[in-house]
């Protein structure tokens, strides 16, 4: 196996181990929110915590980075039919709890 392909290869798995981290954490950044729905940081941002009418609950400490519940996203996700790649492990994971 060449050292390139090897790189590739230890790429997808960290990201992968990434992603299933996401799936123990209660409470997520923006950032980890859109990498769990499948958006971008400006979706999450400005379409669902941002704006005159905010869809998801987020909260600020101190007034540092601004925080998601996990089980708000899942909520959202089941609630507006969202066609993300991890729907159907999200529809499992609520159906579970």
């Amino acid at each position: 196996m060449e050292l390139e392909q090897l790189y590739e290869k230890l790429k997808r798995v960290e990201a992968m181990l990434e992603k299933a981290a996401l799936n123990t954490k209660e409470v997520l950044t923006v950032e980890e929110a859109a990498q769990y729905l499948g958006l971008t940081r400006g979706h999450v941002h400005n379409r669902l915590i941002g704006g005159k009418k905010p869809v998801l609950k987020s909260f600020q400490p101190g007034g540092g980075k601004r925080y998601i519940r996990r089980d708000d996203l899942i909520d959202y996700m089941l609630q507006n039919g969202t066609t993300t790649v991890g729907e159907a492990k999200l529809t499992n994971l609520k159906k579970a709890i």
